[in-house]
């Protein structure tokens, strides 16, 4: 499926800052999965910018503004094509194997270790991966991520103004609501309690208009699983599914710090912010559709 994507973020100050640095990841990754057919970054007010890759293999475009300003408006537009099959086995080396359980395993800022992921974990049942079988059998591991998947899809509520992006998984296990990225924590915290890797994927889910799905009218977030043998594979606890040709993945990493779509510095203090989003998805059978409807009159 080809998917165009306009992804436009605005931040407006109470009064005039300066020095600023902004990075943005918003540049869609080419894999087994997708490729970025097109990629464009612009800047308002107009500035240069400089690319980069971070360790997680996202590709990073930064940039500076000195001059005093109130506004930034920064819009990425991309086109991708995505032919992802979560069945398809794309098995990992074993030096990126051994490097995903030394990055993707550890307890840190939002995924935190508790009871409660412990009792999810057990519910699961998924068993601790260090000697047991299960971690050598991809199918094992696969159907207690999938009930895994399941179980925060029922447990938890989809609520856009219960938390924010500063939110620990406690606060969303004490409330039972979330948005995405609170459930992608949740399920990368229980695998990691089960020494199975898992990663936050940051990107975009793109909906028919006869339907709809939680998260998908900004960014979304979802994980991927390493699975014994086969490679990431990738689950959506927010709809319980597993990721298909509707996803486009932006970047991953540790947590929601390491794939922020937009985040920056500036120099002033006591200044208030108001940032807002907007994305819109079109795929190549909708932009067909609008090219060939009869024009209207009126």
């Amino acid at each position: 499926m080809l998917v165009t994507t306009l992804h436009e973020t605005t931040f407006d100050y109470s009064r005039a800052i300066e020095r600023t640095f902004t990075e943005a990841r918003l540049w869609p990754l080419s894999d087994a999965s997708q490729t970025c057919r097109e990629f464009s970054l612009s800047v308002d007010p107009l500035r240069p910018l400089l690319e980069s890759c971070d360790y997680w293999g996202n590709r990073t475009l930064s940039f500076n503004i000195l001059p005093p300003h109130r506004r930034v408006v920064v819009t990425g537009r991309s086109v991708v094509e995505t032919h992802r099959d979560p069945f398809v086995p794309q098995p990992l080396d074993d030096f990126e194997t051994k490097r995903a359980q030394l990055d993707f395993l550890g307890f840190n800022g939002p995924i935190e270790y508790s009871m409660e992921v412990q009792t999810l974990r057990d519910d699961a049942q998924l068993l601790c991966a260090d000697a047991n079988e299960s971690w050598f059998d991809a199918d094992s591991v696969f159907s207690h991520a999938q009930k895994l998947n399941a179980l925060i899809f029922e447990r938890f509520t989809y609520c856009p103004d219960a938390t924010d992006v500063h939110t620990h998984i406690a606060e969303v296990f004490a409330l039972k609501r979330g948005v995405c990225q609170d459930f992608a924590h949740v399920f990368i915290a229980v695998c990691r309690a089960a020494q199975i890797p898992c990663r936050y994927v940051s990107g975009y889910l793109v909906t028919r208009r006869a339907r709809s799905s939680a998260g998908s009218g900004a960014s979304h977030a979802w994980v991927e699983v390493l699975l014994p043998r086969h490679g990431w594979c990738a689950f959506d606890p927010t709809n319980n599914l597993l990721a298909n040709d509707s996803y486009i993945k932006l970047a991953h990493g540790r947590d929601y710090r390491d794939v922020t779509p937009t985040r920056g510095v500036f120099k002033g203090s006591g200044i208030d912010c108001r940032m807002s989003v907007r994305v819109h998805t079109l795929t190549e059978e909708e932009e067909s559709s609008t090219r060939n409807a009869p024009e209207l009159v009126g």
